[in-house]
C-alpha cells in the first residue's frame, strides 16, 4: 500500500492503505507495452499521411480533413499521452519527477478538441458527398476546408484557454498516484482516490 499524505489547501489527509502499490516489475512492463503502443499509433498516422503526400492528389476532396485528422491524432499518441503515462509511471514507481500539470492540460484537451472538431467537419464533408453530391464541390474547395480546419483550431484554443486561469491553483499533480486532477476545497481527498478507483476520475491522463 501507498503510505503518505497529501497537503490540499493547507489540510494535510494521510492516505495510508487507500491506494494500493504496484511492483515496480509491473509497472516497468506496463509502461514499456502503452508507450510501444501510443508510438505505433503514432507512427501509423505519420505513414498515413505520408502515403497520401505520395499520391499527389492530397488536396482532393476530404483529403486535407484527413490529414489534419492524422496528424492532431499522431500528435495526441506520441506526446501528451506518453508524458501523461510517463507521470504515472514515476509515481508508481517512485522516482523522482515533478511536472506542471496546466500546460500539460493544455496541451491534452486542445488535441482532443481538435480531434473531435475535425472529426465533425469530416463528417460534415461526407454527408454532403453522399446526399447532395451536386454541392460537394464547392464544398470540398481548398478554401473551405481550410475555414474549416482553422475553424477547428480556433474554437478548440477558445474552449481550453479560459480554464488554465481556472485550473491554474487547483489543478496539480497528486504525487501517490501518478494523476494530474483538481482538488476543490470542499471534497476530501480520500473521496476524490475513492472516486478514481471506482471509475469516477478526478484526474485526467
Amino acid at each position: 500500500m501507498v503510505i503518505d499524505n497529501i497537503t490540499v489547501i493547507n489540510t494535510t489527509v494521510n492516505i495510508t492503505g487507500i491506494i494500493p502499490m504496484v511492483t515496480l516489475h509491473s509497472i516497468t512492463l506496463w509502461f514499456i507495452v502503452v508507450t510501444f503502443i501510443s508510438l505505433a499509433g503514432a507512427a501509423t498516422g505519420f505513414l498515413l499521411v505520408t502515403a497520401l503526400f505520395h499520391q499527389h492528389n492530397f488536396k482532393e476532396g476530404a483529403n486535407p480533413l484527413i490529414i489534419h485528422l492524422l496528424l492532431v491524432d499522431s500528435f495526441n499518441l506520441a506526446l501528451p499521452t506518453i508524458i501523461a503515462n510517463a507521470v504515472i509511471y514515476t509515481s508508481q514507481a517512485q522516482l523522482p519527477f515533478s511536472i506542471n500539470c496546466v500546460p500539460l492540460f493544455f496541451i491534452q484537451y486542445t488535441g482532443i478538441a481538435l480531434s473531435h472538431w475535425n472529426s465533425v467537419f469530416l463528417a460534415i464533408n461526407r454527408l454532403i458527398a453522399i446526399t447532395l453530391p451536386h454541392y460537394y464541390r464547392g464544398a470540398s474547395h481548398p478554401a473551405v476546408l481550410t475555414g474549416m480546419i482553422a475553424f477547428t483550431w480556433a474554437i478548440s484554443l477558445v474552449s481550453t484557454a479560459p480554464h488554465l486561469w481556472d485550473y491554474a491553483a487547483s489543478y496539480r499533480l497528486i504525487p501517490p498516484i501518478g494523476y494530474c486532477g483538481t482538488l476543490p476545497n470542499n471534497l476530501p481527498v480520500y473521496a476524490i482516490l475513492n472516486g478514481m478507483s471506482s471509475g469516477g476520475g478526478a484526474g485526467a491522463t
